[in-house]
Formats: structure tokens, sequence, C-alpha cells
């Protein structure tokens, strides 16, 4: 993934410290996928990403007002198991470290205050 995509994709999942009912929903969904990713890669890619970038997916929930359901998180897992399927491990492995590094950007930025 080029580092423009990277960035974009960081920048659409802002979007829930953001206005705009669209971009909420679009960094809800996004967030959810990285929390179903943390769920469902963690033990099968385990040492792919340091450890506490899983922490730091799953703290970003937290600050995501109204809180980002079960339901939402459920959804996206199903999707993410799909995925697994279609890509095998070494490819999903693979996307879980670009999801995972996705997801530390946006903590860096919100822990750093500029996100708000």
């Amino acid at each position: 993934m080029s580092l423009a995509t990277f960035s974009i994709r960081c920048l659409v999942a802002l979007g829930i410290f953001a206005g705009g009912s669209h971009a909420q929903d679009v960094g809800r969904g996004k967030l959810a996928e990285i929390i179903a990713f943390v769920r469902l890669a963690s033990e099968a890619c385990e040492g792919s990403v340091p450890d506490v970038w899983g922490f730091e997916a799953l703290s970003l929930v937290a600050v995501v007002k109204p809180p980002i359901t079960e339901d939402e998180i459920q959804i996206k897992e199903k999707e993410v198991e799909q995925l697994r399927v279609r890509l095998g491990r070494s490819k999903w492995c693979q996307l879980y470290v670009t999801e995972m590094a996705e997801a530390h950007s946006i903590f860096d930025l919100a822990r750093k205050g500029t996100l708000r």
C-alpha cells in the first residue's frame, strides 16, 4: 500500500472525530473493522505488530461518541472472517499489519490532541 493510500485511509477513519454524519459513519465502520482485526488476528498473526498497537486500537473505542456497539463490531468481524478465507493466512496477516499501523497512527494523533 502506498503512503498516499495509507494516509487517505487514516484520514477517513478520523471522520469519527470530526463533523459530518457521513464522515462519522465511515469512520465508525473503519474503527469497527480495526477492532474486528484485533479480535481475530491477534493470535493468528502473533508477533506481526507490537502488542501495544492492539491496545491502542481498542482504546480508540473509548473516545468515540456515541460508542461503537457490539453489533457494529460483529458485522465487521463476519466481513473480516470472510476476507481471511479468501486471502489465506499470510496475506491476511499482512493486511492485519496495515490495519494496526493505521490504528497506531490514529491513536498517535488522538494522543497528541491533533484530532480535537
